[in-house]
């Protein structure tokens, strides 16, 4: 299974691999869009937690709810806002069960959760939970058994069919206080130089599919990972913002592929609007 995806049309049917039930490829009817905004909203939270800009240690997991919506077959993932692994202390570190720990912090990390998605309607009541996020601090992680396992439990309660996006942070390096004008300036560069040249983003968006296995003798049901093909779509004031944040290197794979997103995008935007001025001529 690879861990990032080229935006490509979408691949053969689903031929599961690994243990993690992870799939190279799909069948897939739906179109999938995603906005350099969520990417900024993924980077900004993986970068307050490993450079201490959050009440959680550095160690605990960069998790949250992913924003947007779906029109037919058309899905778009529009925003992104971090939730906590659990309120437990064992949570924080990554231990234990997602929303877990006594009847109070299971109750309290419950309605965390919806109050967030609630407030967030209130701003944008077009918008609905698509789905979750994670970031894989392995430089050759993929889903886990345990994400396949929260996608198909917890986080049905917020959408009936979850997307589960993964970004992999595990080749980065945080830039610290040492690291920065030329040398930090050099290897945003090269992180930058690196994802345009090899056209992909460290990204990688996955959905539930149950299969069966003819070969078993009695063949039961499973739930696997298909890894989804996605396109970038973008508006004007998200390009705005992404340059923003790429101007201040929190983190080199994260911020770069919030760079590269909006670079792709608005590429194709413009090859769009070139396409159709050819159109009006002809």
């Amino acid at each position: 299974m690879a861990s990032m995806m080229e935006v490509d049309a979408p691949s053969g049917e689903a031929t599961p691999k690994s243990d993690t039930g992870a799939s190279g490829g799909s069948q897939q009817e739906k179109t999938l869009k995603v906005h350099p905004l969520a990417i900024i909203g993924i980077s900004d939270h993986h970068t307050r937690v490993i450079t201490g800009g959050s009440a959680l240690p550095a160690t605990a997991p960069v998790m949250g709810l992913l924003f947007g919506y779906q029109d037919g077959l058309t899905v778009s993932i529009v925003d992104a806002e971090e939730m906590e692994y659990s309120f437990s202390e064992d949570g924080k570190c990554g231990e234990g069960e997602f929303g877990g720990g006594s009847e109070d912090q299971q109750a309290q990390h419950k309605s965390g959760i919806r109050t967030k998605i609630d407030l967030h309607r209130k701003v944008f009541p077009m918008h609905e939970v698509i789905g979750w996020y994670r970031v894989s601090n392995d430089p050759e992680g993929g889903p886990t058994e345990e994400d396949l396992r929260m996608n198909n439990g917890k986080m049905r309660e917020y959408n009936e069919s979850p997307l589960f996006v993964l970004m992999n942070a595990g080749s980065q390096e945080p830039i610290s206080e040492k690291k920065s004008g030329k040398e930090g300036s050099s290897k945003g560069d090269e992180a930058r130089e690196k994802l345009e040249r090899d056209e992909q983003l460290p990204l990688s968006v996955y959905e539930t599919l149950v299969t069966v296995n003819p070969s078993e003798d009695e063949a039961q049901p499973r739930a696997v990972f298909v890894n989804l093909e996605f396109e970038l779509e973008t508006f004007e004031p998200e390009r705005i913002a992404v340059e923003k944040v790429f101007k201040t290197q929190p983190s080199m794979v994260a911020a770069t592929a919030s760079s590269v997103a909006a670079s792709k995008a608005s590429r194709s935007d413009t090859e769009i609007r070139k396409a159709d001025g050819k159109g009006e001529k002809k």
